[in-house]
């Protein structure tokens, strides 16, 4: 699912939980405030996003991280990619017009005047399939850079550092600027 923007990280602050938590919680903003990302912040996680100025992407790249404590550091892992519910929609999308395709080529369905669907008709569903995968693309393609955005954020706000090297084939590395 990597094509979809999903990825792990693992990052340490050197800061205690409480005050990652305070600095994050001031840093990040809300629906009408003008920090640069936008979410919530709680005790133990956190989900945000960067801000868009004048534009909407639903395929947009989430952070969801947990906040834990390690020794006097915290340890932050997170998770990024679109919303789920999105790619559950578009999963919706893509069914859908599948199965109606199908049912428009094998049922032959008659029209309104008695006589047979129209060809176009009966292609259209099909072209919606590669319409909806479109979408995922160029919106997928609209936020390649977020994720490096939201780390460099997590970096400035709580001075966070790749976690080192685990044997955890999962974690993709943090790419250091």
């Amino acid at each position: 699912m990597g094509w979809l923007g999903y990825a792990r990280d693992e990052l340490i602050s050197p800061r205690p939980l409480e005050e990652c938590v305070a600095r994050l919680q001031e840093a990040v903003g809300g629906m009408f405030d003008n920090g640069p990302v936008i979410g919530r912040v709680d005790e133990r996680s956190l989900r945000i996003r960067k801000r868009l100025q004048n534009a909407k992407n639903s395929f947009q790249t989430f952070l969801h991280a947990t906040l834990e404590r390690n020794g006097g550091a915290t340890r932050i892992s997170c998770r990024f990619g679109p919303h789920p519910l999105v790619l559950g929609f578009m999963v919706f999308w893509l069914v859908s017009a599948a199965a109606i395709g199908i049912a428009f080529w094998t049922l032959g369905l008659p029209s309104a005047n008695g006589g047979q669907i129209p060809i176009i008709v009966r292609v259209m569903p099909f072209l919606m399939m590669p319409m909806g995968l479109a979408m995922v693309f160029i919106g997928r393609y609209w936020a390649r850079h977020e994720r490096q955005f939201l780390l460099d954020f997590l970096r400035e706000t709580v001075e966070a550092k790749p976690q080192q090297a685990t044997s955890s084939a999962r974690t993709a590395p943090v790419i250091e600027r």
